[in-house]
């Protein structure tokens, strides 16, 4: 045989096995991705409404606005994708809940470049210690936040399970922005759909935006004290998982009408100010001509420990503020346990005040209470896990053990309440019984007020 005929040989197996390797990633591509590619098929039977439901949830489950022909389109090339297409994409995905953080120009460069991914359940998107190669941001799904620590009992790595994120958050960003490995394992707790950004698209269109954010986590923790003392890779790992949120005067911040992020969050109040505002439930009857409240509780409701509904303050704020709260605050919460008894009435509450530095953290717990920002705030929000794990000398036991008495409880709020409308009731019943009791005469007429008076009444 002949160089030329080797040579020939070698080129027709190379394509050969090119091809293989083609017709390989497609199966893969096309095994991975047939539960979003079967979501719109018609496949409803009629007949048959227990098959019928899991269906139909699926599919609102995952679509999420986007039909299969914007799947299809997002797993194209961006060089590929035509303007009108371009437009189409931002205006489906631009709007969505991860992108809002970012200018306009910004999600429409995303939207252009992004990738459609679908991972099934179980499976690891990124692992810890591998290189970075692309952001990515959740459409659809959960995933678990996981770590290898050092168990010093067993003598072994194990994995530790630090949190979750559900749709609208993203990750992968601190990695590619200091060009590190990867800090933890993701792996889909459930079905997902993500958009991916590749690393060239991240530092042209977003390196600059997440740096900027970057340094805004890290002077905003610089202005609280508990963090002076933390070495600078524990501050980075902390701001991985932090972020920073601003909200607009009179903006709900934490309640029951709030949304939430998918993990619990501790609130450190960087800038501004905000009021706790407490719900109160009075059933108001007449009893022998006495009007008489009291605190109403559903029977359903379990919430009725006593700590349940206190919140914290910062350490200067000595007293609290107990006064109603202004119109724009009064809203109806929403009541998980349906309506109430025509005779029991809502009272809003100011009761206490928290400013700059100050901490608060959300929780079931949190009920017929609300947060909101008096002034523009700015909150930075750091996952509880993480500060649990960095717990030095137990101070946020103890930090919250001390503020669990400055802030009133539920049944403290209510007498207070009741002290004051018995106050009122009383002043108005002396008022009108003084005023009933005494007539004062008062014939003064015209002709009783001095004439020069009248003159410079009259001239002006």
């Amino acid at each position: 045989m002949t160089d030329i005929q080797a040579r020939l040989l070698d080129e027709k197996l190379r394509r050969a096995l090119r091809a293989k390797m083609r017709f390989k990633a497609t199966v893969r591509q096309v095994i991975q991705n047939a539960p979003w590619l079967a979501g719109d098929v018609d496949d409803v039977d009629l007949d048959n409404l227990k098959r019928n439901a899991p269906i139909l949830s699926r599919k609102v489950k995952m679509a999420r606005g986007l039909t299969i022909q914007d799947k299809a389109v997002l797993r194209k090339q961006p060089e590929y994708r035509t303007d009108e297409e371009k437009n189409h994409l931002f205006n489906v995905i631009g709007g969505i809940k991860c992108f809002r953080c970012y200018a306009r120009d910004i999600r429409y460069q995303l939207a252009s470049v992004t990738y459609f991914e679908f991972y099934d359940k179980g499976r690891v998107l990124v692992r810890q210690g591998q290189e970075a190669h692309a952001m990515y941001f959740l459409l659809a799904g959960e995933i678990s936040i996981r770590r290898k620590v050092y168990d010093e009992v067993s003598e072994e790595w194990t994995d530790k399970e630090l949190g979750t994120m559900k749709n609208g958050d993203f990750f992968g960003d601190i990695s590619l922005l200091h060009d590190v490995p990867r800090t933890a394992t993701i792996v889909s707790i459930v079905a997902c759909e993500l958009l991916c950004l590749k690393k060239d698209d991240f530092d042209r269109i977003l390196k600059d935006t997440v740096k900027k954010q970057w340094l805004e986590m890290q002077e905003s923790m610089a202005k609280i004290p508990y963090f002076n003392d933390w070495d600078i890779a524990t501050l980075r790992e902390c701001c991985i998982y932090s972020k920073i949120k601003h909200y607009e005067k009179d903006t709900v911040i934490l309640g029951d009408d709030a949304k939430q992020p998918s993990s619990i969050m501790i609130y450190f109040v960087v800038k501004g100010r905000c009021s706790i505002i407490e719900h109160l439930f009075i059933t108001e009857y007449v009893q022998n001509g006495i009007k008489h409240y009291e605190l109403y509780k559903h029977p359903k409701d379990e919430y009725n420990n006593k700590f349940a509904n206190r919140r914290r303050i910062d350490d200067n704020d000595s007293d609290y503020v107990m006064s109603t709260a202004r119109r724009k605050y009064v809203r109806k919460p929403s009541l998980k346990y349906g309506s109430l008894p025509p005779n029991v009435k809502i009272r809003f509450m100011q009761i206490a005040t928290i400013t700059e530095k100050g901490q608060f953290k959300e929780g079931k717990l949190f009920k017929n209470r609300r947060i909101i920002a008096q002034t523009p705030v700015t909150c930075l929000l750091i996952p509880s896990f993480w500060l649990e794990q960095h717990n030095k000398a137990n101070i946020w036991e103890r930090i919250y053990r001390h503020l669990e008495f400055r802030i009133p409880t539920t049944e403290k709020v209510f007498q207070s309440y009741v002290k004051n409308k018995k106050w009122l009731e009383y002043r108005t019943k002396m008022l009108h019984k003084v005023l009933s009791e005494k007539q004062y005469p008062n014939n003064t007429t015209i002709l009783d007020v001095p004439y020069s008076l009248r003159i410079l009444h009259e001239i002006d």
